[in-house]
């Protein structure tokens, strides 16, 4: 949120407030005795206050973030629903206090499972598991979101190697977990790492799939627990929005051929025309020329935001490549103005829309260019804005940072101010994806709270005769509010 405000005040606060952090971290190391080295923690961390409460004034996440840091982990146990679990995975590198040197060794896993706390009681519940080494876990995640399709075909080596890993990773991660969740029936998984990437529903226990067993939604905190279990009051916001199959050769006043060629979605355009079916006479429905990144840039908090088109996430490697000037840059012929477009991972996953085909390049412009960047998306006004379907591929997929999640379009969605975001994590199946949606949306239109209509949409496709592999229905993933 705070990379997508262009003030140059905003930006100066941000330069020093990462400033004063660094010295901060690096304060266990100076060659200060320990009474100068309180003293200048303390006026570190005076500092950081400081600056953070500058940031608050004009930014209202950074305020509720710096809210939600004030809270108890006895606050978050009150506020979880009965027969729930916080699932929080953190990722950390374990550091041997017997070894002379060398002391920090490899990164590891471990979950802190947190439960329902009553009204009245005051001792929390909280159990330490570790998972041992990260690398295990991390390689059987990257294999199976790499080849999530190789299981259509159960008899070739690709379908056995990953069917190995899901039950490796399986054992790895749910099976020290299990005798702890006997009685509860949702998990709230707050992932981080690698395992950011993995949709806990295809994990297997006891020859079944873990949606089988239990509810799972995710948060990107276990923070945001309290804000999401609080009393829902009268909200504000327009009627939905659906878009689906952009005409991604419309000329947007540009006659050249841009760097993408993206294909035509029928599959989409249909998606899109049952779920405005669904959600009732008023949803604006934009196929075609008219799903414009324009249009949606000017909508204010509809109560459900339905984008059924392409989408993708580049490596900074890939963006290089994209951009026109890269060959002269390789060169050296120039130094180019566009680097930081290449780090930024909040520019390098998209949304495309009308026009899409005559991009030039990933730009975090304002100018209408048929490519929405997840930092154009984190500026989008969704407050009040129940529910997001960013139905298309690798909408929850992006750069992985440790502590923090995914930087992705999800992200950037749950920045704008969406309650729940529904995204993927591999190229999907457009049929499967769009019988997927639209059962959600029915459940969830009869009065089902969220993840229990994600649940049982996703269990309608693993029923079903077509689609029963993981491939098809564990593909997305249900974030933020569940009820």
């Amino acid at each position: 949120s705070l990379e997508a405000d262009s003030r140059t005040s905003t930006h100066e606060l941000r330069t020093e407030l990462d400033a004063t952090q660094n010295q901060l971290s690096r304060l266990p190391d100076s060659n200060l005795d320990s009474t100068q080295r309180e003293a200048q923690r303390r006026q570190l961390q005076n500092t950081v206050t400081q600056i953070e409460e500058k940031l608050a004034e004009r930014n209202g996440l950074v305020a509720r973030t710096i809210r939600e840091r004030n809270l108890t982990l006895t606050d978050i146990a009150h506020s979880l629903p009965p027969q729930s679990v916080l699932v929080d995975f953190i990722q950390y590198e374990r550091y041997d206090f017997a070894a002379k040197t060398n002391q920090w060794k490899e990164q590891c896993y471990a979950v802190y499972l947190t439960f329902p706390l009553a009204r009245d009681a005051t001792n929390v519940v909280v159990e330490r598991v570790d998972l041992g080494e990260a690398a295990p876990i991390n390689e059987a995640v990257q294999f199976i979101c790499k080849r999530p399709a190789a299981g259509l075909s159960p008899d070739s080596d690709s379908a056995k190697k990953l069917e190995a890993n899901c039950r490796r990773l399986s054992q790895l991660v749910y099976g020290p977990l299990a005798s702890y969740l006997t009685n509860v029936s949702h998990l709230i998984v707050c992932p981080d790492g690698q395992l950011s990437r993995l949709p806990f529903e295809m994990l297997s226990v006891e020859n079944k799939f873990l949606v089988e067993e239990k509810t799972i939604s995710y948060v990107t905190s276990g923070r945001e627990i309290m804000r999401l279990a609080q009393p829902r009051t009268k909200k504000r916001y327009t009627a939905p929005l659906t878009m689906g199959n952009p005409d991604f050769k419309f000329d947007l006043g540009g006659s050249r051929q841009g760097i993408f060629d993206m294909k035509s979605l029928p599959d989409a355009e249909d998606e899109a025309r049952l779920i405005a079916k669904l959600l009732g006479a008023d949803c604006d429905l934009r196929l075609g020329r008219e799903a414009r990144e324009s249009y949606l840039k000017l909508v204010s908090s509809p109560r459900v935001l339905h984008l059924a088109t392409h989408a993708k996430y580049q490596s900074d490697q890939e963006m290089k490549k994209l951009n026109p000037f890269y060959e002269d840059w390789k060169a050296g012929k120039l130094v180019h103005p566009h680097q930081s477009d290449w780090e930024n991972p909040m520019l390098r996953c998209f949304l495309a829309f009308a026009g899409a085909n005559h991009a030039l390049r990933i730009t975090d412009a304002v100018a209408e260019d048929g490519i929405l960047t997840g930092l154009e998306a984190s500026l989008l006004n969704l407050q009040g804005t129940e529910l997001v379907i960013l139905s298309a591929c690798q909408t929850g997929e992006g750069e992985v940072k440790i502590g923090e999640g995914v930087m992705s379009l999800r992200r950037a969605f749950r920045i704008a101010g969406a309650e729940s975001v529904l995204a993927s994590h591999w190229p999907v199946n457009d049929k499967a994806t769009s019988l997927l949606m639209t059962e959600f949306m029915r459940r969830w239109r009869s009065g089902e709270p969220r993840a229990k209509a994600w649940r049982e949409a996703q269990l309608s496709l693993l029923r079903s005769k077509d689609f029963p592999n993981p491939y098809f229905w564990a593909a997305f993933t249900l974030t933020g509010q569940w009820n």
